[in-house]
């Protein structure tokens, strides 16, 4: 790739984002060099003891290869809370020589800000970047790779993103890139915070952060701090000037001297600025600009509404001494916070559940009782197994007896839970977890949840919280958990509003507003409205309205609007900003809050469209550079599985079965793929309780069939026949593939090779794209000569890929690969050799790591224990590797048992023969074990 004739250079961005939505704003100048001296305090501080510096081995690869980072810039504009930062960093290769330098931008992004803008200035060559839309397949290899990356890694325990490109330098060029991302900051603890990470990894001459406030009402309380990351070291002031009683100013640029005092790697400090805003007890601020509102609410002088609270704690094996030991102190000094008003209990749950109080439900926080409680978690030891379902479902149904008991009273019921892990025990499956506790709740409990460390999985917690009334936070397992624990209770521990109602006159479109109607107002925190206005007259009225310690209360406030071009102050869009990005963050919500397809759809392509309509970069679009991608893929999110809303695959085709749900030839695309065999043939299932999923092969000889799925139950059964070229002198090993299968259900038939598909004798070729209804609980679905979906009863979907090789090719055939999309309806009493786990548990202990010297790598090993039904228990020995999902073109972790999944499948791969293809019975049938060397 040249630039400008002049620079040969491979280039690399990659973006680590495990976000939520981000913001809008676009930057083209660079920080301006004046700095006000007089505006901060910086002191020398002694070296770290526990900063982190690379080895010298590192240190001497690094000098070598990288370029020479003459200046990193910060400069952020805080206008009515919504952030805007730009950062600059110039790189030059100035060594002599004419070899190319490897220059790297790293920039740290908060988790709930929006990258708005990035460009690249290659000697005075500007290159822009440009959103588009998130294509449906790419590669995330190269993303999950910087992920676990350390930078990834301190992202991500940080609550940030890391936005990384990497470029190679011609010799004597200078590199400029330009970042900017937008942030609508949260009131939390009584203060709105914005915090920069200052990492640039060198000493550099010219470092800079600037940081400006203007606010409408009176600025109080503000304050800058600068802070080592890798260091108990309390770290030094930075003075916010105040130039004025809205204003506020602090600047920072240690010179070299001060920066590797800190470390010789230079400066590794987070910088913390916190303020808040003079408020009384009244409707709240609306600010009105262009057409657009944002509404902030936060009254003071309210009494704290007293809580209904229950605590249930994660007692799973998993937690460890250390993290049992703190979160057990932690909830001690909780429970000491507790007022005489208060109504508690406290659940532990492993494989059964521990009650402090298990008859009487919630009681009153006298100091007996408190004393009683801080006993019984002191005593309390960790055991195996996380029955979460029952302790959830225990927790609400004690504070929903305890409402009914006295339905009038304003009181607040909260359940918090404290989690370190996934349940692995009981109710496993998470969709179904979620039903149970929302049919069980009806939005009367809320649910606030806690991940300690990073073993819980975080988008499950995510969605039980927002999906009940709450939010979930995560400690990083480096962290102080027992004082994030404490912060976190902080937030929620004092309620001053409950059920709060939002209402405007119809100076409003109705359509534009965001959320409006809130569980809770607490203590430090604050609502917030943003909308579009139906005009540019008039006056804005709105009342709020909930309950609080002296009954139901409501507010009003009027707010003029202001002409169109009136009223030009700093930020002047500000509001349709903050509006956009409001927008995108509701709309991804509700891919999360709710569980209808249609509206999780209708979520997603709005927010893609408003995303790049305003070119914000949400994670439904990616950032390209034209002119230095060329052919990289674009950047996008790096882990999608965890914060990406998938949206479903619409198509031509749509079928509506009798008393079923709708499916399209999508199959469902909400729904991961749980269980397939493809390729040579390759198995991979995913097993309740293990994050990744399990995989085995199967050497097969040609003519043999395989019995995949045999449901006792629902009589569906699928038998696979296994094809394979002959042996040659060149290729002795036979490669195996499934060459057809025969779905068979009640008196259906459907076969399916890659030449044609067969539906009850009646034959069809691959070229059609159309839907049948083979029978009332039959539907076949042919989609473009690229797969066959068959859905049963309109819940168990089956998908069949279809894959043409070249004919000369040495040792391939014309093959299938089958897809269970859909599980549901199969039932416990289900055989085969993929069917077997649809209904098993499992749990693993990762006991060592094993060098493969053959591929320079190491790969860990584990004892995998599994059960179920009509099964017994057995343990199995893996080692972690992967198997490439030919219908997603991704690679997927598994845990691979060898030897044709021996200890892994019940029996042996011989006993799942049948003798043909039609066969519906067992193939543990006693009538034809004989016949399994068929």
């Amino acid at each position: 790739m040249a630039f400008n004739g002049q620079m040969a250079s491979a280039v690399l961005m990659t973006v680590l984002l495990t976000m939520d939505p981000f913001l809008s704003m676009t930057a083209t100048d660079v920080i301006p060099s004046e700095t006000t001296s007089n505006a901060i305090q910086f002191a020398t501080v002694p070296r770290p003891r526990a900063t982190v510096r690379p080895t010298n081995k590192r240190a001497k690869v690094d000098r070598l290869s990288r370029s020479e980072l003459l200046a990193f810039h910060v400069k952020t504009e805080i206008s009515h809370r919504l952030a805007s930062t730009l950062l600059h960093q110039r790189t030059a290769n100035s060594f002599a020589g004419e070899r190319n330098r490897t220059t790297v931008f790293d920039a740290f992004i908060p988790r709930a800000a929006f990258v708005v803008n990035f460009s690249v200035a290659i000697d005075g060559q500007v290159y822009q970047g440009e959103m588009e839309e998130r294509p449906a397949v790419f590669s995330v290899d190269r993303e999950r790779k910087l992920r676990l990356s350390p930078a990834g890694t301190f992202a991500r325990s940080r609550g940030f993103q890391l936005f990384r490109a990497e470029l190679s330098v011609r010799p004597r060029a200078k590199v400029d890139f330009n970042l900017t991302y937008q942030e609508l900051l949260q009131r939390r603890l009584g203060f709105y915070e914005h915090v920069v990470i200052l990492r640039p990894g060198r000493p550099v001459g010219d470092l800079k952060v600037d940081v400006r406030i203007r606010e409408t009402k009176e600025i109080q309380n503000v304050t800058g701090k600068i802070e080592p990351i890798n260091s108990t070291s309390d770290g030094v002031h930075m003075r916010m000037r105040r130039t004025g009683k809205t204003m506020a100013h602090g600047t920072f640029s240690p010179s070299v001297t001060e920066q590797t005092a800190w470390s010789d790697e230079g400066l590794d400090a987070q910088i913390t600025v916190k303020y808040d805003v003079k408020r009384q007890l009244d409707a709240g601020e609306i600010q009105i600009r262009d057409g657009y509102f944002i509404h902030f609410f936060a009254p003071t002088d309210l009494n704290s509404i007293e809580r209904n609270l229950f605590f249930i704690v994660d007692s799973s094996s998993t937690m460890g001494a250390s993290k049992y030991g703190q979160t057990s102190a932690a909830l001690c000094s909780i429970l000491d916070e507790l007022q005489p008003s208060d109504m508690f209990n406290v659940i532990f749950y492993s494989s059964s559940l521990r009650y402090w109080n298990q008859n009487e439900g919630v009681v009153v926080a006298t100091r007996s009782n408190i004393h009683s409680a801080k006993e019984f978690v002191r005593s309390e030891n960790a055991s195996t197994g996380a029955n979460l379902n029952d302790a959830l479902l225990r927790g609400i149904e004690f504070l929903v007896k305890q409402r009914e008991l006295d339905p009038l009273s304003i009181r607040i019921s909260m359940i918090i839970l404290l989690t370190d892990g996934n349940p692995t025990t009981g109710v496993m499956d998470y969709d179904r977890i979620l039903s149970n506790v929302r049919q069980a709740n009806g939005a009367r409990v809320s649910i606030f949840a806690l991940a300690l460390g990073t073993g819980a999985r975080f988008a499950f917690l995510r969605k039980l919280a927002q999906q009940n009334r709450g939010f979930a936070r995560r400690i990083d397992p480096a962290a102080d958990a027992m004082r994030e624990m404490r912060r976190f209770y902080s937030e929620i521990s004092s309620p001053l509003l409950e059920n709060i109602r939002v209402r405007y006159n119809d100076a409003v479109e109705d359509t534009s507003l965001t959320e409006v109607d809130f569980p809770a107002y607490f203590s430090g925190s604050e609502v917030v409205v943003v909308g579009r206005l139906k005009g540019q007259t008039g006056n804005l009225a709105v009342k709020v309205s909930g309950g609080s310690t002296q009954g139901y209360m409501a507010l009003d406030a009027n707010a003029k609007i202001p002409r169109h071009g009136r009223d030009k102050l700093p930020g002047l869009n500000f509001a349709e900003k903050a509006w956009t990005h409001s927008t995108i963050r509701k709309l991804l919500r509700k891919t999360l809050e709710y569980t209808n397809e249609t509206v999780i759809t209708s979520s997603v392509t709005t927010a893609r469209h408003l995303s790049l309509q305003n070119s914000v970069m949400s994670p439904l679009v990616c950032m390209n550079v034209p002119r230095l991608m060329e052919l990289q893929l674009p950047i996008c999110l790096a882990d999608p599985d965890e914060d990406l809303p998938e949206e479903s695959s619409v198509t031509s085709v749509s079928v509506t079965k009798k008393g079923g749900q709708g499916f399209g030839s999508s199959g469902n695309r909400l729904k991961n793929h749980r269980f397939f065999v493809d390729n040579d043939p390759h198995f991979l299932v995913t097993v309740d309780g293990l994050k990744e999923g399990v995989c085995f092969d199967i050497d097969g000889m040609p003519g043999q069939i395989y019995q995949l799925i045999h449901d006792k139950e629902t009589g569906l059964t699928v038998n696979a026949l296994i094809v394979g070229k002959n042996m040659t002198d060149e290729f002795p090993n036979v490669k195996t593939y499934l060459g057809k299968l025969a779905v068979l259900y009640g008196k259906t038939s459907v076969v399916v090779d890659p030449e044609m598909i067969v539906l009850n004798g009646a034959l069809y070729n691959w070229k059609q794209n159309a839907s049948f209804d083979v029978t009332d609980d039959v539907t076949v679905e042919v989609a473009h000569g690229k797969h066959v979906t068959v859905t049963v009863k309109g819940i168990t979907v089956l998908r069949i890929l279809r894959h043409l090789v070249n004919p000369i090719h040495p040792y391939k055939v014309n093959y299938l690969g089958f897809y269970i999309e859909d599980p549901s309806g199969l039932s416990e009493h289900i055989h085969g050799l993929i069917g077997q786990f649809t209904h098993q548990v499992a749990s693993e202990k990762r006991s060592s790591i094993e060098l493969v010297t053959r591929f320079s790598r190491v790969r860990l090993q584990a004892r995998l224990t599994f059960s179920g039904p009509h099964m017994s228990h057995r343990t199995v020995g893996a080692v972690l590797a992967d198997r490439r999902d030919m219908d997603l073109n991704r690679q997927t972790p598994c845990w691979h048992v060898p030897h044709n999944g021996a200890g892994l499948i019940k029996g042996s791969a011989i006993d799942y023969v049948v003798p043909y293809l039609h066969y519906r019975k067992s193939s543990f049938s006693k009538r034809f074990r004989d016949l399994g060397s068929m």
